[in-house]
Order: structure tokens, then C-alpha cells, then sequence
């Protein structure tokens, strides 16, 4: 009889090395919106390269700003309001609610028609509430049937400010109605009973808006006023969310998060905020799993929660 061979299996090698996550959505597409009204060359670096993003960078672009994409999602955008201008064709959205509902309150600021088209979910989903509060300024929206359902076209200019009370926590409403009320006559206030994402608040701020934040019972009372914005240098700070560790021991790097708490692994922080992060293969998985307080601690440091 044949002796069994011996067959020997060597430990599998670890994956190691350093990637850089992708730019946090909403940072991203405030960053763009924004540089379109801006006077002047915003530079911005760490631009999210996902499909949602690329629809509202495209959407300035029909508008008249200037964009310069440079390597590793380093985007340089020429804009303000001088080189805006009607769209020649309708403004694909794609698949983002938040690329329609901000750019429905961008575009109300304008005296001239814009027509907002998305994909056949986006087309789906309700336009209402960012409808009403645009129309109470003075705005033209016309959408689908009763929710006022995409596409939409959008008829601006001439806004006025107003006092609205959001009826749900939305952002992206927030959001709309900010920056139509850079364009309004008088305040444009918006009332959350609770507070929602800050980043379009805390941007405009950035960039030399006329805006005021006072707290409101558990929400806050945002206050904007006729501003010209100038233009900024922005580095996006890195969605981990958007990286999977599955097997092997990954190394990652999450730029510009800041002193977050991960105690799953490995964890280093650079000088610049950066984030390098090692486990093994279920190390991170493991320590989020069921762990509220670190999960609260993660989305908090995103601006998620």
C-alpha cells in the first residue's frame, strides 16, 4: 500500500497596508453647492467619488462653475454667482435625494426655470416637503401628483425670507431652505423641535454667510440672512463606513477624523487628525457588535448621529 503523502499548508499572510476611505457624502455635496455660490476658487480636497456626488458636481458645472478634478479626489471649482446661469438640459440627479433637495433650494435663488430629473427611485420619492417651504418663499414648484413627485421644474428669483417650523427632522429640507434664503429678502429661519445633521449651518458660517444658531428646547433655531459667500480650502474628513474589514488583518486610514475611540485594535493618530486603524479579522466587527456607546462615539465624531 502507497504511504499517505504529507501535504503541509503554510498560515495564510495577512493583508497589510493603508487606504484611504472615501469623502463623507454630506460634507461632499455641501462642498460643492457651496463653492457654486462662493465668489472666487474654492479648492476642495477628499471629494466623495461616489455616483451621489458626481451628480451634484455635474449639476454646477451645467450652471456655469468651472471644475477641475486633480488626482486623489482633489476638486478646484471657479464659481459664484456672476457664473451662474440657466441649465441648457435637465439636471440629473441620479439616485440622490439630498443632490435634488439641496439644489431645488440653490436653484430657487435664480430667476429662471430649472428642471430636476432623477432616476425611476428617485422619481419615487416625495418632493413635498421641500415644495411647500420653497413655494411659501416665493418659488414655482411643480412636481407629480400630490407629493409632488420628481421630475420637478423649478421657477425662482424674486424670495422672500420666512419663519418655518420643520415638521419633521430633516437636514436636507434645512438644508433647501438655507440656501434659497442666501437669496431672500429679509430672514429665512428655520425651527427644529430637534436638531439635525449641522454641516450646511456650520459651512455657511465658513464660508461668510450672515447667519445666526441658538438653541431651541432640544432643537435649535437657524437664521439666515442675504449673503455673498466666499470661497474656501476644505479638506473632507474620511467615511469609515465605507470600508469592510472581512478577513486577513487590514490596516486603514481614515483622514481628518479626528480623536476617535477605537479600541478594537491597533489604534494611531497623526498629527494631522489622521487615523490609522489595525485588527484582525474580526476585531473591528467584534467591537462595534451590540457596543452602543462606541457606535454613538463613531457616528458623533461623523456628524451622523
Amino acid at each position: 500500500m502507497t504511504p499517505p503523502r504529507i501535504l503541509v499548508v503554510e498560515g495564510a499572510v495577512p493583508c497589510r497596508g493603508t487606504i484611504r476611505t472615501p469623502g463623507e457624502k454630506s460634507i461632499s455635496h455641501r462642498s460643492v453647492l457651496l463653492a457654486a455660490l462662493a465668489e472666487g476658487t474654492s479648492v476642495v480636497r477628499g471629494l466623495s467619488d461616489g455616483a451621489d456626488v458626481a451628480a451634484s458636481l455635474a449639476a454646477v458645472e451645467a450652471m456655469g462653475v468651472e471644475v477641475v478634478r486633480r488626482e486623489e479626489g482633489t476638486i478646484i471649482l471657479h464659481g459664484g454667482r456672476t457664473r451662474l446661469h440657466r441649465p441648457a438640459h435637465p439636471l440629473d440627479c441620479g439616485n440622490s435625494g439630498t443632490s435634488m433637495r439641496l439644489l431645488a433650494g440653490l436653484v430657487a435663488g435664480f430667476e429662471w426655470a430649472t428642471d430636476l430629473i432623477g432616476d425611476e427611485s428617485l422619481s419615487l420619492r416625495p418632493m413635498d416637503r421641500v415644495a411647500e417651504p420653497l413655494a411659501r418663499m416665493g418659488a414655482t414648484v411643480d412636481g407629480q401628483g400630490q407629493r409632488c413627485l420628481p421630475p420637478l421644474r423649478i421657477e425662482g428669483g424674486a424670495l422672500r425670507g420666512i419663519d418655518w417650523t420643520s415638521k419633521m427632522a430633516s437636514a436636507q429640507v434645512k438644508s433647501a431652505i438655507l440656501l434659497a434664503g442666501l437669496s431672500a429678502t429679509g430672514e429665512t429661519t428655520v425651527r427644529e423641535p430637534v436638531t439635525t445633521r449641522t454641516h450646511t449651518e456650520e459651512m455657511l458660517a465658513e464660508a461668510g454667510a450672515d447667519i445666526d444658531v441658538e438653541p431651541w428646547g432640544e432643537g435649535r433655531v437657524v437664521t439666515v440672512r442675504p449673503s455673498a459667500l466666499k470661497p474656501v480650502e476644505r479638506t473632507v474628513p474620511g467615511d469609515p463606513s465605507a470600508t469592510e474589514t472581512t478577513r486577513g488583518e487590514v490596516n486603514f486610514t481614515v483622514p481628518h477624523m479626528g480623536a476617535v475611540l477605537l479600541n478594537a485594535g491597533r489604534t494611531v493618530f497623526g498629527a494631522d487628525g489622521t487615523l490609522e486603524f489595525s485588527a484582525g479579522p474580526q476585531g473591528f466587527i467584534d467591537y462595534f457588535n451590540g457596543n452602543t456607546a462606541a457606535l454613538t462615539e463613531l457616528c458623533t465624531a461623523l456628524g451622523a448621529s
